[in-house]
């Protein structure tokens, strides 16, 4: 009963921010629509948007945090450019919502900050043994419903278990890349160039760390560089079972020539 609870939240949670992504691309299409004069793609994509705007309501995620964001979102919606949303049922549903926000205020399950468990993360990643009882550990829920990127490979370079944030990369849920291969994500290429030899160190009881560009961002042009941190991932016997992979985006920490150049990726 845990265990479904905890997958519907952490579904709950994903589902949230892929309706918020929708609905921002639908009101990028009805910009378009307005552009051509195109009224019937306009009422259409309105009728949409307003589909898309309920799913979001009717979420009940237990997360407050993921509540927060719900409500926020709800809210700027209503009040900022969506004048026709004005005393309208969206107003009352913004209410109803930031009142159930207040009540569950006193929940007794309080989200971890993120910036803790990653700070605590970095704590253990220098011992595969001590991250392994952390991934293990009653927090553990807590990192993989995280918007932090950290997945368990085993030594056949599959995925066992990856947290919301590195599902949400990929636009999927966390239950459609748990039993996937590595090369069937990322893709055969990208996989035998690079991922491979890093995940074979890894399951020989080596911690590996790279750099790489990431040039697939949200704005045509842009990229991002991305941190990758591979840690053995050890049993209670000290054998190793696989790999801890753990992705950060650094973008803004490698700014300076030097360190690009240290990086790797000039």
């Amino acid at each position: 009963m845990a265990v479904a609870l905890f997958l519907r939240e952490e579904e709950n949670g994903l589902m949230l921010a892929m309706l918020v992504k929708q609905f921002h691309l639908l009101e990028e299409e009805i910009l378009q629509a307005i552009g051509l004069h195109n009224e019937d793609a306009v009422n259409r994509l309105d009728r949409e948007l307003e589909k898309k705007r309920q799913e979001i309501v009717r979420l009940r995620p237990a997360d407050l945090w993921q509540r927060k964001q719900q409500v926020d979102f709800l809210l700027k919606l209503a009040l900022t450019g969506n004048d026709h949303l004005l005393g309208t049922q969206a107003l009352e549903d913004v209410n109803e919502l930031i009142g159930e926000y207040i009540e569950g205020q006193g929940a007794p399950r309080a989200p971890v900050a993120e910036q803790q468990m990653s700070e605590r993360i970095d704590r253990v990643s220098g011992n595969p043994r001590e991250l392994a009882e952390l991934l293990d550990s009653e927090c553990s829920d807590d990192l993989f419903s995280s918007n932090l990127r950290i997945s368990i490979i085993d030594c056949t370079s599959t995925y066992r278990r990856t947290s919301c944030g590195n599902a949400l990369f990929y636009n999927r849920i966390p239950n459609d890349i748990a039993g996937r291969r590595v090369a069937e994500l990322i893709g055969a290429e990208r996989f035998e160039g690079r991922a491979r030899t890093y995940l074979e160190q890894c399951y020989q009881g080596q911690s590996v760390q790279y750099y790489h560009l990431l040039d697939h961002c949200k704005k045509p042009g842009e990229s991002a560089i991305m941190h990758c941190e591979m840690i053995p991932h050890v049993g209670s016997g000290g054998s190793v079972r696989g790999a801890v992979v753990i992705m950060r985006d650094v973008t803004l920490e490698c700014t300076r020539p030097d360190q690009l150049e240290l990086a790797g990726l000039n």
